[in-house]
């Protein structure tokens, strides 16, 4: 029986808390084991971990998290890190018949194409500061790329 199967049948939690995280870790990590170790070939040293909540990637490089988006693939979302604003985290969400899941990298600085602004918010009463990640256009970005290939 697939952990889908046994976390469904039991749903009213009966198999207990604990056992209901081993089996989402379980599910997540066989399901992705060709990446990890792929990940873990190219990036050896990199802080990866994996439990009920799915993958998490914290405080890497860019290369690094370069080379988790390529062994991962996927559309990947964007915002600012909660406890570091001058930083990102890429996720995205996953989704199976019992439980839904993350591949989060947290904490990563933004790529030369973005960077965390703060703008003036008009709210009901107030104004307030907040910030948001701003990156050019695809085409300047594209034209920036070629312009900074090697030969």
């Amino acid at each position: 029986m697939t952990a889908i199967e046994l976390i469904k049948q039991h749903e009213d939690y009966d198999i207990g808390y604990t056992k209901k995280c081993s089996f989402i870790a379980g599910y997540v990590t066989a399901k992705y084991e060709t990446q990890i170790n792929d990940f873990y070939t190219k990036a050896p040293d990199a802080n990866l971990r994996v439990d009920e909540n799915g993958i998490r990637l914290t405080g890497c490089s860019r290369e690094v998290l370069n080379t988790f988006l390529l062994c991962f693939g996927g559309s990947w979302s964007k915002d600012i890190n909660t406890w570091q604003s001058d930083k990102m985290d890429y996720f995205r969400e996953e989704k199976t018949e019992a439980f839904t899941y993350e591949l989060k990298v947290e904490a990563v600085a933004p790529p030369p194409s973005c960077q965390i602004v703060e703008e003036e918010v008009d709210v009901p009463a107030r104004k307030e500061i907040r910030k948001k990640i701003v990156c050019k256009e695809e085409s300047e970005q594209n034209a920036t790329t070629a312009t900074n290939s090697p030969s």
